[in-house]
């Protein structure tokens, strides 16, 4: 069972103490799971949730068309938002794991999971208000910004990352990051616009 004082506490603290917050949760690094389990499994259930009923009261406009997703959308969508958060976390995980080592700093996967884990709440936040018309958008872009900031604020405290490269590890991170998002849309979007072309 989630301790929901505990993520609060958790939430709050990344928001307003970063440092103090991600020392606290390091020293030991937990385990993946554990992560996962507490902080930011429930941060994209919230989030989920909230898409998907901001989604009923704000249908998607295209053109002059309105898009309502039914019952059976917004769950698929629901389950698949969450899920796939979880896998790009991970593998995220592991690029900044490996960033890390390069710029001499810990090349532990438990630790940079739950350096994102946490540094990621402000955008796990935001996402829940991305139906909203003009508004959600925007707030999503803050959130990314924000989680950016605490990454590169908390990356040395997580990774042991000499302070100097922290600068570099989060540049080269958000290059590749982009870079694979890249290839997985092209993968993923591949098949289906080759069988939509004549």
């Amino acid at each position: 069972m989630v301790d929901i004082h505990a993520l609060r506490r958790r939430v709050a603290g990344m928001l307003q103490a970063p440092e103090e917050t991600m020392r606290a949760h390091v020293n030991p690094v937990p385990p993946i799971l554990v992560v996962v389990r507490e902080h930011v499994l429930p941060l994209l259930i919230a989030s989920a949730a909230c898409v998907a009923v901001l989604s009923f009261l704000f249908p998607i406009q295209i053109g002059g068309m309105v898009l309502r997703p039914g019952p059976t959308d917004v769950a698929i969508l629901f389950v698949v938002r969450v899920a796939g958060s979880l896998v790009v976390l991970w593998i995220l995980a592991g690029l900044a794991a490996l960033l890390s080592q390069i710029f001499g700093g810990s090349g532990n996967v438990r630790a940079a999971f739950t350096l994102l884990g946490l540094s990621m709440t402000p955008l796990f936040l935001a996402e829940a208000l991305f139906p909203l018309p003009v508004l959600g958008p925007l707030l999503g872009m803050a959130g990314l910004v924000y989680s950016f900031v605490l990454m590169y604020r908390t990356t040395p405290i997580a990774l042991h990352l000499p302070q100097e490269h922290r600068g570099k590890h989060l540049v080269l991170f958000i290059m590749a990051s982009m870079l694979l998002s890249f290839l997985l849309m092209s993968v993923l979007l591949g098949p289906a616009v080759a069988s939509g072309s004549p």
